[in-house]
């Protein structure tokens, strides 16, 4: 929750992966934070992310 208490939803659309080995992917994504602002108006961002995830041992 943000700081006026109002939920904000995240959503991944249109995700790509590309594996690199066997250890390792690169993650394309478009990411869309939906919320309401302070005059509670709803609002959405949309931003472009690209994410390299490697497994690690525990």
């Amino acid at each position: 929750l943000s700081k006026n208490n109002k939920p904000v939803h995240t959503t991944i659309l249109n995700p790509h992966v590309h594996l690199i080995g066997e250890d390792a992917a690169c993650i394309a994504y478009i990411r869309l934070t939906q919320y309401i602002d302070s005059q509670g108006r709803p609002r959405s961002c949309q931003s472009e992310e690209t994410r390299v995830w490697h497994r690690r041992d525990a």
